[in-house]
């Protein structure tokens, strides 16, 4: 899987799952109560440097309000 884009049906346990590890993974690093960002790009536009779907966990101070 590239991105996003290449997300099909059958992927929604996987997906689901994903966002669970990335759940726990906030509350073991401390930022499940003052707050995170989950971030993933797509596409160079998108910046999107590495082909592979990942994502980011950001978090552990504020973070602005406006993106982009």
């Amino acid at each position: 899987m590239v991105n996003v884009n290449d997300l099909a049906e059958k992927d929604q346990k996987l997906i689901g799952r994903i966002f669970l590890v990335i759940k726990n993974l906030a509350w073991e690093k401390g930022i499940s109560h003052s707050g995170y960002r989950v971030v993933t790009n797509v596409g160079s536009d998108g910046g999107q440097e590495v082909e592979h779907l990942h994502f980011h966990l950001i978090g552990g101070k504020e973070l602005g309000k406006k993106m982009g």
